[in-house]
C-alpha cells in the first residue's frame, strides 16, 4: 500500500498550500506566514551592474510614449491635423507641371478624391461655401494659387483644396 510516512507528508502538503495561499512564483514552495521571500529561493535579485535595458529598448520605449502622448494632446485639444503644412515630392508644382500629357490627343480629366468637397468663394477654408461638388462630377481646373485651384463644376466657379483633387490623362 505504500509508505504510510509518504501519504501523511503529501496530505501534509496538501494541507499547507490550502491554508497558506502564498507561494513562491519560482519553485511553488508554500511561503512561511509572515514571511517575504521564499527560504529556498531567496530574496529577489536585483539586475547585476550594466544589464538592464538596452539602449534601443530605452530609445523604443520613449518613442511610444512620446507619440501616445501627441495622439492623445491631439484628440483632447481637438487640434486640427488637416491644417498642418507637409512638404510632398511635387510641392510648388502645378499638377499640368507633373501631369502634363506629351501627345495632343491627351487630356487632362479631373476628379474628386472624396465623395464631396466644398466649392468655396475665395480660396480660404474661411471663404463662404457656395455649392458641394460630389464624386463624379466634371471638373475643369481654370486657375491655381498656392494649395487651392480654381475650378468650374456644374456651372459655379469657385475655389477648391488641391488635395482633394486627383488628375487622369486620358
Amino acid at each position: 500500500m505504500g509508505d504510510p510516512l509518504l501519504g501523511k507528508s503529501s496530505q501534509k502538503a496538501d494541507e499547507t498550500l490550502k491554508l497558506n495561499k502564498h507561494i513562491c512564483t519560482a519553485c511553488n514552495a508554500p511561503l512561511s506566514p509572515g514571511s517575504i521571500y521564499c527560504s529556498n529561493c531567496g530574496p529577489p535579485q536585483a539586475y547585476p551592474e550594466g544589464e538592464g535595458m538596452t539602449f534601443t529598448q530605452a530609445f523604443l520605449r520613449i518613442t511610444i510614449l512620446v507619440l501616445v502622448f501627441a495622439v492623445f494632446m491631439v484628440l483632447k485639444l481637438d487640434i486640427e491635423v488637416s491644417e498642418w503644412k507637409i512638404e510632398w515630392p511635387f510641392a510648388g508644382k502645378t499638377i499640368e507641371e507633373v501631369e502634363k500629357p506629351q501627345d495632343k490627343d491627351f487630356k487632362i480629366f479631373y476628379s474628386l478624391k472624396v465623395f464631396n468637397a466644398n466649392i468655396r468663394e475665395r480660396p480660404s477654408l474661411k471663404g463662404k461655401i457656395l455649392s458641394i461638388a460630389s464624386k463624379g462630377d466634371r471638373i475643369e481646373v481654370l486657375e491655381e494659387k498656392s494649395n487651392w485651384a480654381k475650378v468650374r463644376v456644374r456651372g459655379k466657379v469657385g475655389w477648391i483644396s488641391r488635395k482633394l483633387l486627383s488628375a487622369e490623362i486620358r
